[in-house]
């Protein structure tokens, strides 16, 4: 039996426990037709890159399993036909499994531990004084500084060019003759 990977959206309008019940809706599929889920990783609520069926956010779900073909026939037409479920992926998985349950637990355990130990330290990062200078260049206070009057001047509208005639003048000139 090859192993897979599915990745499949839920649709945003069922709450968590909906979706944790739509996925075990395919896990059962998956262990009723021969096959053996490895890895169920729940992403959450997500936004979507672009609009599908007309909705901005999803739950997107992540499983590995082994099975044969026909089993891989039976799960897309499952996510087909399944309204809840409005994007899906199954493809051969190639990845590392058990480098991926690792992670995992290891940020499962991240979780856990910040949740039961919140602590504050009172350490302060210092960053020491340093100068970057260049011999040929020497920028002085009076060159960087903006007076009230140049940034007054730069808002008004620019005055025309006096040899220039504008088209107002043309069509009054002709309009005259």
């Amino acid at each position: 039996m090859r192993q897979y990977e599915a990745l499949f959206i839920v649709t945003p309008s069922f709450d968590e426990s909906e979706m944790t019940e739509a996925s075990e809706i395919v896990k059962e599929l998956i262990e009723t037709n021969g096959g053996k889920v490895l890895f169920i990783d729940l992403w959450g609520k997500k936004r979507l890159a672009y609009p599908v069926q007309g909705h901005g956010d999803g739950y997107y779900v992540l499983m590995v399993f082994n099975g044969d073909s026909e089993l891989l026939s039976r799960i897309n037409n499952h996510f087909r036909i399944t309204e809840p479920i409005i994007r899906h992926l199954v493809v051969t998985f190639e990845g590392d499994l058990d480098s991926i349950i690792v992670k995992q637990q290891e940020v499962a355990s991240r979780i856990t531990r910040s949740d039961t130990q919140v602590t504050r330290s009172d350490t302060q990062v210092t960053r020491p004084d340093t100068q970057v200078t260049r011999p040929d260049t020497q920028v002085t206070r009076s060159d960087t500084q903006v007076t009230r009057s140049d940034t007054q001047d730069s808002r008004k509208e620019p005055k025309p060019l006096p040899d220039v005639i504008s088209e107002d003048e043309n069509d009054e000139e002709s309009s005259e003759e």
